[in-house]
């Protein structure tokens, strides 16, 4: 955020909740997209062609759509909530 001009309020950055998320498939092959803070991986992923299964579609019961994340940026996420 940002102090605007008029009257002294914040506006919003468009691109301050934007991440980078690189997904790697079975051949290697990475893959950028953007996505937003909170974004559901799973959806994410099939947004943008990216064959992940997720046999519960997303309800948290089953663990086929679990992903690695670099160790560089695991110390950084906050603790995984219900």
């Amino acid at each position: 955020r940002h102090q605007g001009e008029e009257g002294g309020l914040p506006i919003e950055d468009p691109d301050e909740n934007v991440v980078n998320v690189v997904f790697i498939d079975r051949a290697g092959r990475r893959i950028p997209v953007k996505a937003k803070v909170g974004d559901n991986v799973l959806y994410l992923a099939r947004r943008h062609g990216i064959d992940l299964e997720g046999a519960c579609e997303a309800s948290l019961a089953c663990s086929t759509c679990h992903v690695y994340v670099n160790h560089e940026y695991y110390d950084k996420l906050p603790e995984p909530e219900e």
